[in-house]
């Protein structure tokens, strides 16, 4: 996952990626299902859980901090690459509308889901964990190749033509649209009319918006 590049200590994640992210999907389904607080959950919980020794977790993860800041970008990895599936798998005559609505919906849908109480210290640690914290936005740019596709396959003729540099900039202030309110918790966040504005918005800016040299 590309997460895993943008930390302060990828080396002991590198070398074992695998183990790691089995610890890691191990670690989020105790806290999603197992009803146990970002707080209290024990390296002992989660070797309990996965089957693997506190000894090797300990050799993938410094510690519990460390564990929780790559837990957070497991997280919004997931997300996105459950984005790209859905670009992947759009259909080709299907508009260009549509396709924003689906993919801001499943960004909305994944986080209204979650207990935000137990996400947002979570998603913080990971921020904290970065070699640059501006780095966080460069996560969703996994999305711009599969975009990029969607688009030329599409024969709806509503796609607007958008070049690799704006499209990165959209889908990064999207995504900014998105988790800030999130993680400020705001009630707007909540609405159908944040969503609504989300997506014509971003429509607004990718029909019209050019970038100027």
């Amino acid at each position: 996952m590309d997460f895993f590049h943008y930390l302060k200590h990828p080396a002991k994640q590198k070398r074992g990626e695998l183990t790691s992210l089995a610890i890691l999907e191990s670690a989020l389904d105790l806290i999603e299902k197992g009803h146990i607080s970002y707080e209290k959950i024990t390296l002992k919980d989660l070797s309990n859980q996965t089957g693997f020794s506190i000894g090797t977790i300990y050799r993938y993860f410094e510690d519990k901090d460390d564990l929780l800041a790559s837990l957070g970008g497991f997280y919004l990895s997931k997300i996105h690459i459950q984005a790209k599936e859905i670009l992947n798998e759009f259909p080709d005559h299907g508009n260009f509308r549509n396709l924003l609505e689906t993919l801001i919906d499943h960004y909305l849908d994944n986080l209204k889901s979650h207990d935000l109480h137990q996400f947002i210290p979570i998603y913080r640690l990971f921020i904290r964990s970065l070699l640059e914290p501006e780095l966080v936005r460069k996560l969703i740019d996994q999305l711009i190749p599969d975009f990029i596709q969607a688009s030329k396959r599409n024969t709806s003729e509503t796609f607007p033509n958008i070049e690799t540099d704006a499209l990165r900039i959209y889908l990064r202030g999207l995504s900014a649209m998105i988790f800030s309110p999130a993680l400020e918790k705001d009630p707007f966040f909540f609405s159908k009319s944040y969503r609504i504005l989300l997506i014509d918005t971003t429509e607004h800016f990718m029909r019209n918006i050019t970038l100027q040299e």
